[in-house]
């Protein structure tokens, strides 16, 4: 199959025909906060005083040929109707690109117009998103027929505990990620940077993972489950 892209319940190439001939995935840029102080040189950079570096939309830009068989003008123009009225939302959506793990959130900020003379029928539509690409699986689900083993790592994220059990878990993600933590049993807590959280039977939401290695003490008897999605610029 040719690449397409998915967006408010539409494909471009399956229902369409639109094959895609060009796409700019434009990269978000980091949100800077500098202060100066008279008398002093340079600034002071408080671009992370939330904990992270925060990052600005991304433009992404997706030119579409035509379907070159379609000869009949007012066809051509009812299908281009449909498709760009199909395209615009008033919230941010999921946008997958075919070859592309995972989705962006976006939305349509322009689609041009077509020159129904021009031998090449093009049209060209920019989405705004938002900087980060979500994968669709959770970290630790056995997915191996699209594991990258360039990118990805293999953990549980599922433990049985009797009394207490050491767990390490990667957070993939470009930033930090704030996981479901799903507890089949009522006193259980676990203890995460030399601070104890209790857990309540069911769904909690205690602590934000870091880039990279977390390791976390989780004491009682229960099965305790991670649940979060990897994000990406």
């Amino acid at each position: 199959m040719l690449g397409q892209i998915e967006f408010n319940g539409i494909r471009s190439y399956d229902d369409f025909n639109f094959v895609i001939s060009d796409i700019k995935i434009g990269e978000p840029t980091p949100n800077t906060i500098f202060a100066s102080v008279p008398f002093q040189n340079g600034v002071y950079d408080f671009s992370a005083i939330g904990g992270e570096i925060t990052y600005s939309t991304r433009t992404i830009q997706v030119t579409f040929l035509l379907n070159k068989y379609e000869v009949f003008q007012e066809r051509i123009n009812s299908i281009y109707s449909i498709f760009k009225n199909k395209l615009y939302s008033d919230t941010f959506k999921p946008l997958k690109v075919s070859w592309l793990d995972g989705t962006f959130s976006a939305r349509v900020s322009s689609i041009s117009d077509i020159n129904l003379l021009e031998e090449d029928r093009t049209i060209e539509v920019i989405f705004i998103a938002q900087p980060f690409r979500t994968f669709e699986e959770y970290e630790g689900t056995d997915i191996w027929d699209n594991f990258n083993f360039e990118t990805d790592y293999v953990q549980y994220n599922s433990y049985d505990v009797e009394d207490k059990k050491e767990i390490v878990l990667y957070n993939l993600s470009s930033i930090r990620a704030n996981p479901y933590i799903i507890c089949n049993a009522s006193g259980m807590s676990l203890i995460y940077k030399n601070k104890e959280y209790v857990l309540q039977g069911g769904s909690n939401k205690p602590i934000r993972l870091e880039k990279g290695k977390n390791t976390i003490t989780v004491k009682g008897t229960g099965n305790i489950t991670f649940l979060w999605k990897r994000e990406v610029i």
